[in-house]
């Protein structure tokens, strides 16, 4: 007995280790290939794919000026004059109409004084004063054209300036009184009438002309609100009526026609070496709004991607860091609340990324393009844009960054390029391999 039962210990080890021991030798043979196939040969080779990541993709960027803006539908207009030693000069100026409170005036009237008044909502730059030029309009402006920033005032103004006076940019409000005799004779001589017609009054009064005085050194930018009631020419007057001074209100609504017009010198600045960067790679990358200057991006190493097909692209996020503060001197309010991304063909007309369209949002939170605090950067999307040049629903990725609003504000940003040192412009990509 006891020999029988020392053959059943002996033996029943044996049986019970042979399916186990082959198990870890299997287990163990797969250590030796790649972890990312383990299991992949249970599907057939048709449904194979693989996800991967990549954040070194190749970037070129090179800054150029920017195209003319629309600004005919502004509700805020820019003026002044503002020196910087990244963006150099910039200037805006602009024309506007001002339109009746239609009023009856009995014949016979006298002006006592007409005045001109400007609602400012805030400044970019110093407070320095600035000197504001008004003059008076020969030509119409036309409240349905798209006037765009590079509208001229050449030959459309008398260059017999009826007000001038020296603005604070830092103030609430400017007030310019009209000095000109010939000017306020020509509102003495017209038909009263025209004053309790807006059609009539709008081709007897074509509007004024405003610019500022190039300031020398620094100088502003002056936003000011047009549609806020104290942005107004008044004029006080009196008639056979024996009620003492009375006051015709011209002011400015959505349908006023204006322009605002953009002047910009980059000679000497730290700009324009960037220019000629397009063959070798500045390591800054620059963003001014006024229609200034803009970013080309373009990603040669994507084309390779035509040969990966099929390609699924999960997420792509281009990075857009912003150049430490201290060696720009801007600080964060100077900076473009959001800025847009284009693609553009050989005409360069620009078109709205897929992510973009594609983004219902009211605030394209998805596309982005919002400075973002934590990253200290501006973050887009563009997995989907990626795609469709991949799918060949598109033909180049070639991609334009511009400021947001930028036809009614002075803001700037200095980001860093491809090639800066540490922290660069850069774009992550998520994709899956079929």
């Amino acid at each position: 007995m006891k020999n029988i039962m020392r053959k059943m210990r002996l033996g029943f080890p044996r049986i019970a280790f042979l399916p186990v021991a082959t198990s870890l030798i299997f287990i163990i043979s797969s250590c030796t290939e790649d972890p990312t196939f383990l299991g992949r040969n249970l599907l057939p080779p048709s449904d194979d794919m693989r996800t991967l990541y990549m954040d070194s993709t190749q970037i070129r960027s090179y800054s150029e000026e920017g195209q003319p803006i629309l600004t005919a539908s502004n509700s805020t207009l820019l003026l002044g004059s503002l020196h910087d030693s990244i963006f150099g000069f910039s200037k805006a100026d602009l024309m506007a109409k001002f339109d009746v409170s239609p009023r009856n005036i009995e014949a016979g009237f006298s002006i006592d004084s007409m005045v001109l008044e400007l609602s400012i909502l805030k400044h970019f730059g110093d407070t320095s004063l600035q000197t504001v030029r008004v003059y008076a309009l020969t030509d119409t402006l036309l409240y349905d054209s798209a006037y765009r920033s590079n509208t001229l005032p050449t030959g459309k103004y008398d260059p017999v300036e009826i007000a001038v006076s020296q603005v604070k940019p830092n103030d609430t409000l400017a007030r310019f009184n009209i000095m000109s005799d010939a000017f306020i004779q020509k509102f003495e001589a017209v038909d009263d009438s025209v004053f309790s017609d807006g059609e009539d009054f709008s081709n007897f009064f074509l509007g004024f002309y405003i610019t500022t005085d190039d300031v020398e050194e620094e100088g502003s930018i002056i936003y000011l609100d047009i549609f806020n009631e104290e942005t107004r020419f008044l004029m006080y007057y009196q008639d056979d009526d024996t009620s003492g001074t009375k006051q015709l209100f011209m002011g400015m609504n959505e349908y006023s026609a204006r322009v605002n017009t953009f002047y910009h010198d980059y000679a000497g600045s730290r700009v324009e070496s960037s220019f000629s960067s397009s063959a070798t790679q500045d390591t800054l990358a620059f963003i001014s709004s006024m229609a200034g200057v803009c970013t080309k991006l373009y990603f040669p190493e994507i084309e390779s991607w035509l040969d990966k097909k099929p390609v699924a692209i999960n997420k792509a996020e281009l990075i857009l860091p912003v150049e430490d503060t201290l060696l720009t001197g801007y600080v964060k309010d100077d900076f473009p609340l959001k800025l847009l991304l284009f693609s553009y063909d050989e005409d360069e007309y620009y078109y709205y990324t897929y992510d973009y369209r594609v983004d219902n949002t009211s605030s394209k939170t998805f596309y982005d393009g919002n400075f973002d605090q934590t990253e200290y950067a501006y973050v887009f999307n563009l997995g989907v844009h990626l795609q469709s040049y991949i799918q060949g629903d598109i033909d180049n990725l070639n991609l334009v960054l511009i400021s947001s609003l930028s036809q009614a504000s002075a803001t700037r940003a200095v980001l860093k390029g491809p090639t800066a040192k540490g922290r660069k412009m850069q774009l992550r990509i998520t994709y899956t391999e079929f």
